[in-house]
């Protein structure tokens, strides 16, 4: 079945939203748009290193008519789309879990019959899940305890979160800050989660320096114990930094990051995939980026008006 571009948390429009057909081009109308993904995996005993998806507009959506399966330069398997509503069968993923970057507020009561109860679980794996919570609250300096208070005996009774900041009493997570409220569904998901793909949109929101950094070592951490992986959009330098980090200090190998930097041009956007090395340092990096922040240093060290 061909991919639904308006489920979600994403709303991408038509066909020709996604497309954003561009006005230094000189081939007309677009009719189509590829989508790619290079991985490793194994079919019929050959390495299998990229999935590439056509689409096509049909009554102004965006449907998948063509799907290419590369193994080498010279091998491949290509499966199209020739009638309407024909359509086929996409070779087994990994499990994709989109989060948008802000989530509506938690309610200072909650129903377990619609959301999610976190001492619904094997008491074991809560008490797990609970101790990772806290550890990740205490490295970044965002709270100190978490605790599921009931009001009833019922599992089906509504029940409360309660959040202790530092050495403070326990407060319900209305209480705290935009940071707390907002990361932790997303904490949990990526906590509890095995062997998924997690598409993260600005996870650092409303997170200090400090909280986005350990948010990074958190996904390493995930990524490492979980086998979690992670497509991240981001803003933040104390991310990327924390991820280099982590590459040096040998938590992680070079070729497990991938660093896309979108760079404007015009009414485009070029797109360039810079690496990591083994002392963290930067590869392939282009001349434009960062620019913004070197000058905004030499104003301040004086250098440049």
């Amino acid at each position: 079945e061909s991919p639904d571009f308006n489920v979600e948390p994403f709303a991408m429009g038509s066909f020709h939203d996604v497309v954003r057909s561009r006005r230094d081009t000189t081939s007309g109308r677009i009719d189509e748009f590829k989508l790619g993904l290079a991985f490793e995996a194994q079919q019929d005993g050959a390495a299998c290193r990229r999935l590439t998806a056509t689409f096509r507009e049909e009554g102004s959506r965006p449907v998948m008519s063509s799907l290419r399966l590369q193994s080498g330069p010279d091998s491949f398997l290509e499966l199209v789309r020739r009638d309407e509503g024909n359509d086929f069968q996409v070779p087994h993923l990994p499990e994709v879990i989109p989060v948008a970057p802000l989530r509506s507020n938690p309610k200072r009561t909650c129903d377990p019959v619609r959301e999610m109860r976190l001492d619904h679980m094997d008491k074991a794996y809560w008490n797990s899940l609970h101790d990772g919570l806290v550890e990740f609250g205490r490295s970044s300096g965002l709270f100190s305890d978490i605790e599921v208070k009931r009001c009833g005996e019922r599992m089906s009774d509504p029940f409360q979160l309660r959040i202790k900041v530092r050495f403070g009493p326990s407060t319900n997570i209305m209480d705290v800050g935009c940071g707390v409220r907002w990361s932790l569904p997303t904490l949990v998901e990526i906590m509890a989660a095995s062997e998924k793909t997690f598409l993260l949109q600005q996870p650092e929101a409303y997170l200090h320096p400090r909280g986005q950094a350990e948010l990074a070592s958190l996904f390493v951490e995930v990524f490492k114990k979980r086998r979690n992986r992670f497509l991240i959009e981001t803003h933040s330098d104390y991310i990327v930094d924390r991820v280099r980090i982590s590459v040096r200090q040998g938590l992680l190998r070079p070729n497990d990051v991938s660093i896309l930097y979108f760079e404007p041009k015009g009414n485009s956007v070029e797109i360039h995939n810079m690496g990591v090395d083994e002392a963290g340092n930067l590869e392939d990096v282009p001349a434009g980026y960062r620019d913004f922040f070197l000058k905004e240093t030499d104003k301040l060290l004086g250098f440049a008006n």
